[in-house]
């Protein structure tokens, strides 16, 4: 579950990246008074989808090592003999 959940994180930042990008589109806001705020507006947009896929990559490197840790503990669950001597223990308390 915990994989799944990382990707789907993942698919909802870059989503947001997309819907900002749609978003500074200048056609998306019919009625603009000015062109300074429709530039504005345009640059907010780009702004929050830059800040979406900055999340998304923050996630990429911190949870870089996760899928093989789970995959790891999924072996060992499945045979307790793959864990080192030692490996789990202070872990109870």
């Amino acid at each position: 579950m915990l994989v799944e959940e990382m990707h789907r994180v993942l698919c909802f930042f870059n989503w947001k990246v997309q819907d900002w990008l749609a978003k500074g589109e200048l056609n998306s806001w019919p009625g603009i008074l000015s062109q300074m705020r429709a530039e504005g507006l345009r640059a907010y947009a780009h702004r929050q989808a830059a800040l979406y896929r900055a999340l998304a990559q923050n996630c990429l490197t911190l949870w870089q090592d996760i899928p093989a840790h789970v995959a790891r503990m999924q072996a060992i669950i499945l045979n307790p003999s793959l864990a080192k001597p030692d490996e789990f223990e202070g872990a109870r308390s």
